[in-house]
C-alpha cells in the first residue's frame, strides 16, 4: 500500500502522522512519537541533526502497517514565513469564458509578479475574484471575461529553505511533499472542511505553551499564545502530591483522566526504596479542577477579542485523555467542536492540508469526491 507522511517539530518531542492510500481512499492511520529535541527555532539544522532518526520511525511504521511513505510533508513554524496581500490583473488573450485552466494561470501570473525572485509560495490562497465590476468568493467560471483581478494572499519561504529540505530528504530515499504553515496544520488537525460563514478557533494545547488561532473567510484573524501546557500542570501535580518529577509525569501520562471516578482507587508507587500511596480520584479531581480554570480563562479572552459567534476545537496533548471531549464543553461557555481523531500534535492537520490544499483548489472543490480523490492521487503518485 501507498504511504504519505507529515512531521510536526514540537519543542519536546517530534510527532509523525501516517496515512495510507487504498482503492483512491486516503486513511488515516498513526500518530507516533520520537524523543527528539528542538533546541533552537533553525529548522534545517534540526533535520540535518535529526532526520535519520525520525527517518528510523518512519521505516518501523511502514514495516508495521504494510506501506511505503511517497510523499513527506513538513510543519513550518509561522515565524519562517512571509506573508502578502496583493490584487493583480490577470489579461485573457480574448473575451472568453473562464476556465479552471485560466484560475490556475492567473495564480501562478500573481505570484510571478508580487514574489521576489528568491521567494517559494508555498500557500496562495485568492481572496476574491474581480470580473467585469463584480467581485466573487468563489471562482467565477463560466463567466465571459477580458480580464480577472485576483485579490490573493501569498504565503512564502526562501527559496533556499526549500531547496535544502528537500535536499535532507533526497538524501534518505525519501520525497519531499512541500511544506505547510503551523496555521494550516493547527487548523486542519480537528477539520476536513470549512464552513466560511462562521468564525472557527482552534486551541492548541502543547507541552509548554498554548497557542490560539481564529479563522475565516480564507484569513487567519487571531494568533494568541498562552502560559500553560502540559509541563505547568505536571508541575502543579508534583508540588499538590510532593512527589519528583519524573514520577508526576509518569502518573499523569498514565493515570489522568477526565472522567468521574466514583470510587476510592489507590495505587501503590515507588518512590526510590520507598512507595507512596496516591488516591487515583484525588489526582484526576485535582488535574481537573486546574486545566478547568485554565480553559475557561483562555476561552473567555478569545470570546473578548473575537466578539462573533465562533466554533471552539481543543487538540494537542490534553485531547487524547478519557473524557476531555465532555469535560471542555461543560468547562467553557462557548461552541465547542469535536475532533474526530485524538492526537497529540498538529502532524494530522499537515498531513491533511499538505494532500487537499483545501483552501488554495476552490475551483476542484464543486467536483465529485471521486474526481477530487482521482486528481490527488495522480498528481502525487
Amino acid at each position: 500500500m501507498r504511504g504519505l507522511c507529515a512531521i510536526d517539530v514540537a519543542k519536546d518531542k517530534t510527532f509523525v502522522s501516517l496515512a495510507g492510500l487504498r482503492n483512491r481512499n486516503i486513511n488515516f492511520i498513526e500518530e507516533s512519537s520520537v524523543n527528539v529535541v528542538s533546541e533552537n527555532d533553525d529548522i534545517l539544522d534540526f533535520f540535518k541533526e535529526n532526520f535519520e532518526r525520525i527517518n528510523q520511525k518512519i521505516t518501523e511504521q511502514e514495516k508495521k502497517h504494510s506501506l511505503k511513505v511517497k510523499k513527506i510533508f513538513v510543519t513550518l513554524p509561522q515565524g519562517l514565513v512571509s506573508q502578502r496581500v496583493v490584487k493583480e490583473i490577470f489579461p485573457l488573450r480574448d473575451r472568453k469564458k473562464i476556465t479552471p485552466r485560466d484560475i490556475a494561470l492567473a495564480k501562478k501570473h500573481v505570484e510571478t509578479i508580487s514574489l521576489e525572485w528568491n521567494d517559494f509560495c508555498i500557500h496562495h490562497l485568492i481572496l476574491d475574484y474581480g470580473v467585469n465590476g463584480n467581485n466573487y468568493k468563489q471562482p467565477p467560471l463560466g463567466i465571459e471575461t477580458q480580464k480577472i483581478i485576483m485579490h490573493s494572499s501569498l504565503i512564502s519561504v526562501k527559496e533556499k529553505l526549500y531547496k535544502e529540505m528537500e535536499s535532507i530528504l533526497i538524501n534518505t530515499g525519501r520525497n519531499f511533499g512541500g511544506f505547510v504553515t503551523s496555521f494550516m496544520s493547527t487548523l486542519f488537525t480537528p477539520l476536513t472542511s470549512i464552513d466560511e460563514q462562521r468564525s472557527v478557533v482552534v486551541v492548541d494545547i502543547g507541552y509548554d505553551a498554548t497557542k490560539a488561532i481564529a479563522y475565516k473567510d480564507k484569513q487567519f484573524f487571531l494568533d494568541l499564545d498562552y502560559d500553560f501546557g502540559l509541563r505547568e500542570i505536571i508541575g502543579n501535580i508534583k508540588d499538590k502530591f510532593s512527589l519528583p518529577l519524573d514520577l508526576a509525569e509518569d502518573l499523569f501520562e498514565k493515570y489522568a483522566s477526565f472522567n468521574s471516578v466514583e470510587h476510592f482507587k489507590e495505587i501503590s508507587i515507588r518512590n526510590n526504596d520507598s512507595y507512596i500511596n496516591l488516591n487515583i480520584k484525588a489526582l484526576n479531581a485535582f488535574s481537573a479542577d486546574y486545566v478547568s480554570k485554565k480553559i475557561k480563562n483562555i476561552a473567555e479572552d478569545i470570546k473578548s477579542k473575537i466578539g462573533d459567534s465562533f466554533i471552539i476545537f481543543f487538540i494537542g496533548r490534553l485531547s487524547s485523555k478519557n473524557g476531555f471531549d465532555n469535560f471542555v464543553k461543560t468547562s467553557v461557555d462557548c461552541d465547542v467542536g469535536t475532533s474526530f481523531f485524538k492526537v497529540l500534535s498538529s502532524s494530522l492537520g499537515c498531513l491533511r492540508y499538505g494532500v487537499s490544499n483545501y483552501l488554495e483548489k476552490d475551483y476542484q472543490q464543486s467536483e465529485s469526491i471521486f474526481k477530487n480523490i482521482l486528481k490527488i492521487y495522480k498528481e502525487y503518485f
